[in-house]
């Protein structure tokens, strides 16, 4: 009696494991342009379709549908609305690179002349504090002498001349510290101006490629973030790098469809990817990046396809 107990609460344990690790998902917003060929209930058939199609090739849970999963948007874009704005941002873009190009190429003559001057004035700074050392010098040395009254005189005028002309050097010297102050402030200037110019160019960038979604090319994505973390490690005096990639996905976007069966396609891709398959070039594959027709046709996996998910699925158990 007590091993058949035992046997139980393993099999519950086990079951429980199993299930928590499985991506669950709904239904999330459909655009109202979709009202008259796509409800809830169909996209609800189509997942429940494709449900069946993969754990039946692969052999494993890919994902249940259950309340408060991971939401899939089918979304409705004006695609000439797009193709004007993106066409603007486009061009808008170009300028930009032909100013950050103009900036690059501004910023190496001018951090020449600043190292040019830096170097000049070390030199005069250099020059300078040896004549005052050498003057010093001399100084400290006639004062231990005697002098005539002549003499005396003809070292004070030559003390003067040389003090005279310490006080223009040094005057030369800090009007220069001065054009070299205003001309790193300057090239500061610019590179902060550059910067701003390298976060506008790569907003411009996310924004038209984002637009740019709503086009043929691009007809669903899953959406979330992928982090990449080195790790170093000393071991038996040996440097060891690791690598690690994690990506966490949190819904799923679909941005355009010619009918059903290519929705259901697109929708199965974005699975894949939801569930932490990465693409496969592969011909006729059904994660290939660009959609397949024999998978619009008939949604079948691949051998590339079953083994790649079951790699990805069995590495989260």
């Amino acid at each position: 009696m007590q091993q058949f107990l035992w046997f139980l609460f393993l099999f519950f344990l086990f079951e429980e494991f199993s299930y928590a690790k499985v991506e669950k998902i709904e239904v999330g917003t459909i655009a109202k342009e979709y009202q008259n060929t796509l409800s809830k209930e169909k996209l609800i058939a189509l997942l429940k379709e494709i449900e069946q199609t993969l754990e039946s090739q692969i052999g494993l849970n890919v994902f249940d549908y259950a309340h408060g999963g991971k939401p899939i948007n089918i979304l409705y874009i004006d695609k000439s609305k797009r193709k004007i704005t993106i066409t603007k941002k486009l061009s808008d873009v170009d300028m930009l690179q032909q100013k950050i190009d103009t900036q690059q190429t501004l910023f190496t003559s001018k951090q020449e002349e600043i190292l040019q001057k830096e170097v000049e004035i070390n030199l005069l700074n250099k020059n300078l504090n040896d004549k005052i050392l050498q003057h010093n010098k001399y100084i400290e040395a006639e004062n231990k002498k005697q002098h005539t009254k002549e003499e005396y005189k003809a070292i004070k005028k030559y003390i003067q001349t040389i003090q005279k002309e310490i006080a223009q050097e040094k005057n030369i010297y800090r009007q220069k510290m001065t054009k070299l102050d205003t001309l790193i402030n300057q090239y500061n200037q610019k590179i902060t101006t550059f910067n701003l110019m390298i976060h506008q160019y790569n907003r411009l960038q996310r924004e038209i490629e984002n637009l740019s979604k709503g086009f043929q090319e691009v007809k669903g994505a899953a959406i979330g973030k992928r982090e990449i973390i080195y790790k170093t490690s000393f071991k038996d005096g040996v440097l060891h790098k690791e690598k690690i990639v994690t990506q966490s996905m949190d819904k799923i976007e679909i941005y355009g469809f010619t009918s059903l069966d290519e929705l259901k396609v697109v929708l199965a891709h974005e699975i894949g990817h939801l569930v932490g398959v990465e693409h496969i070039e592969k011909e006729e594959a059904l994660m290939n990046p660009i959609l397949q027709k024999n998978q619009i046709k008939n949604l079948q996996l691949t051998q590339f396809d079953i083994l790649k998910f079951r790699e990805t699925l069995s590495l989260k158990e």
